[in-house]
């Protein structure tokens, strides 16, 4: 999991998504997977500090959870399934 955002990253997934995905299949027959990577952050990180970086990373996962939650309508399995 991503220390900032508590969401899933690419380690996370590396170990765990071949099951989650497969569960997910079963149960839906249908998985959409999203791969974000914020370009520029080491620029913004050298123009603007490290501790600026980490609010944007933040911000960025405050933003993308609740894009989810939304489209979600209130199927919090599905949109939590991403952010465990």
């Amino acid at each position: 999991m991503d220390l900032l955002t508590g969401m899933s990253n690419v380690s996370y997934f590396s170990k765990f998504g071949d099951d989650f995905l497969r569960k997910l299949l079963k149960q839906a027959g249908q998985v959409d997977v999203i791969y974000f990577d914020i370009s520029s952050l080491h620029s913004y990180n050298d123009h603007f500090d490290f501790l600026q970086g980490n609010q944007l990373i933040k911000k960025c996962g405050e933003i993308i959870r609740a894009s989810f939650q939304e489209a979600a309508a209130g199927d919090t399995e599905e949109s939590r399934g991403f952010f465990r």
